[in-house]
């Protein structure tokens, strides 16, 4: 196993890496190893310290579900070929699954962590098996399975089921001895829009709850619900929440656009500081 610290003290960037055909922005774009690993290379020098890979799409309402071995089949030579990459950068692997079995598998073969976007709900063995393999894991709250959660989003008071959850699912978690522990409030996942923005306005209140925070909004259905634009046309507003992420304090921020997040951070932190300053 190679698991190595996730503590940080500032925003850092997650590249995503999607091997899907059918992801919502860029599916069958890395579908191969060999763009894959491309990719890979471009995240790592554009300042990514951290590679989220996912081989099964988790968008809402009509994601296509993978079974194990197709999931495996695209993950395995994906993560063989990167984790040299990753070294190079001193950067770790993320593996993006609810799967116990593609946990263990992923880590066996070189990943640092997991990324779980169902919050431990989705299949009954991951539990126990972050149990034994004790590595890093970012803890998603989300709500049914993949094509149902858009059906679960009537939370009277969110920040207090955002509190709720993590306090349980920690707990849970630090009682198999994992250690390490990311907490993602899940935008989009199970979340009315209003919702949304109301975790964006108080991700202090998330950060409060005493774990490193990761975020995860890249072009997403919120920021079309406020702007009114199309995916391909959310960067600007992408970044315009990374940074207001940023300066609420998050240790990751999790993006498709890795160059753009990096300068965004730059100049969050450089304003912050200067706001720090003034007597």
């Amino acid at each position: 196993m190679n698991a190595r610290s996730t503590n940080t003290t500032m925003t850092e960037v997650m590249g995503i890496l999607n091997l899907t055909p059918d992801s919502f922005f860029d599916g069958g774009k890395y579908n191969t190893t060999e763009a894959a690993v491309q990719r890979c290379e471009v995240l790592l020098a554009e300042g990514a310290k951290y590679i989220d890979i996912g081989a099964e799409s988790t968008r809402p309402f009509d994601a296509e579900p993978l079974s194990l071995e197709e999931e495996w089949a695209r993950l395995a030579p994906v993560i063989s070929s990167c984790r040299g990459h990753a070294d190079s950068f001193g950067a770790k692997i993320s593996v993006d699954t609810y799967k116990a079995e593609i946990a263990k598998r992923s880590i066996d073969a070189g990943a640092d962590m997991i990324n779980d976007v169902s919050g431990l709900s989705w299949d009954e063995d991951l539990f126990p098996m972050l149990g034994q393999l004790k590595c890093p894991v970012v803890l998603t709250h989300s709500a049914k399975d993949v094509l149902h959660m858009q059906s679960a989003t009537d939370y009277s008071n969110i920040l207090g089921e955002l509190s709720r959850f993590f306090s349980e699912a920690t707990s849970r978690l630090h009682s198999v001895g994992v250690k390490e522990i990311i907490i993602d409030p899940g935008i989009g996942f199970g979340k009315s829009q209003e919702a949304n923005i109301e975790i964006l306005a108080n991700l202090d209140q998330v950060k409060a709850l005493g774990y490193p925070v990761l975020v995860g909004v890249s072009r997403k259905s919120v920021l079309g619900y406020i702007t009114g634009r199309d995916i391909p046309d959310r960067g600007a507003a992408t970044v315009a929440v990374e940074a207001i992420a940023s300066q609420q304090g998050v240790s990751i921020i999790r993006t498709h656009d890795v160059a753009a997040a990096v300068d965004a951070i730059k100049v969050a932190k450089a304003i912050k500081e200067k706001e720090g300053m003034k007597v």
